[in-house]
């Protein structure tokens, strides 16, 4: 099995809202308006809550309340109403995957840390649509929760297994799957017609200089990763994963000769992203909060 063949043997279990292809749909047609987007959002009165609730959080902090979808549709702008609308809906289908095999609460923990540290880690190098890299950080994992689902019996003897100090969880799941999670991420996110340098940067988040489209996308989420895995470690519902003790995680040297980024950068972002991710939660997973 590839991950392509795990991939297009789960499609109606992976598949993402119809409410977000249908926004997908207009957004790409060249004769529609702003007006026609919002319509298509209406029609989902919970997906239209969760992204006025969003719009609304400290972490994108527009200026003034966002009280209606086409407020929202006009403020947000069309570059980057995909995104936003994508992270509303992606919650559903994350929970459909998972079943009851993972710890959920500490899979979006992690998976938002890594995101918000994406986006203030792009920041500081300089890339325009940090956006981007925070639905690249949140849905970094997503291979993991389909490998579990899929392939319970092998993953749970991958990540149950006891690690040495040079081997890293992925290296485990290539030799016992002959793939790791990041690859099945990458093709799920390429089932979703999501940008290429968002599927290459899931794809190998763990080992960034493979990246070829977009490699200072991937070395980024990598180091949010490493961030991520130190503050929020995964866990299984019946055994957890080791956490790292470094002050600052295992960085690639790779990846942070790409990004550019140094020691005080990244701890000046662990230190930031903490209240911004207290306040994504209190969105994303209240419980959390």
């Amino acid at each position: 099995m590839t991950p392509c063949d795990l991939v297009k043997g789960s499609v109606r279990l992976v598949s993402l809202p119809e409410v977000y292809v249908k926004v997908v749909q207009v957004l790409e047609d060249p004769a529609s308006s702003m007006a026609d987007i919002g319509r298509v959002i209406s029609q989902d009165p919970a997906l239209a809550a969760r992204l006025l609730k969003i719009a609304n959080s400290p972490f994108y902090g527009f200026p003034s309340r966002i009280d209606s979808i086409p407020r929202a549709v006009t403020v947000i702008g069309e570059k980057n109403l995909r995104e936003l609308v994508l992270i509303a809906s992606v919650g559903d289908v994350i929970t459909r995957i998972a079943g009851n095999l993972m710890d959920m609460t500490a899979f979006w923990c992690h998976s938002t840390y890594c995101g918000v540290a994406a986006r203030a880690l792009g920041r500081k190098c300089g890339i325009v649509s940090v956006d981007a890299l925070f639905v690249a950080g949140l849905l970094h994992d997503v291979g993991r929760l389909l490998i579990l689902t899929k392939l319970p019996e092998m993953a749970r003897g991958a990540y149950l297994r006891p690690l040495n100090e040079r081997q890293q969880l992925c290296d485990v799941e290539r030799e016992i799957l002959g793939f790791d999670h990041g690859e099945v991420g990458g093709e799920l996110l390429r089932v979703w017609a999501l940008p290429e340098s968002i599927c290459e940067a899931v794809q190998h988040h763990h080992e960034p200089a493979r990246a070829r489209t977009a490699p200072l996308v991937a070395a980024v989420i990598h180091v949010a990763d490493a961030l991520a895995r130190h503050a929020y470690p995964l866990q299984l519902t019946h055994g957890a994963f080791v956490p790292s003790k470094d002050a600052v995680p295992s960085i690639d040297e790779h990846a942070l000769r790409l990004t550019g980024l140094a020691n005080p950068d990244v701890l000046t972002v662990m230190a930031d992203v903490k209240t911004q991710l207290r306040d994504l939660l209190g969105v994303l997973l209240p419980k959390a909060a």
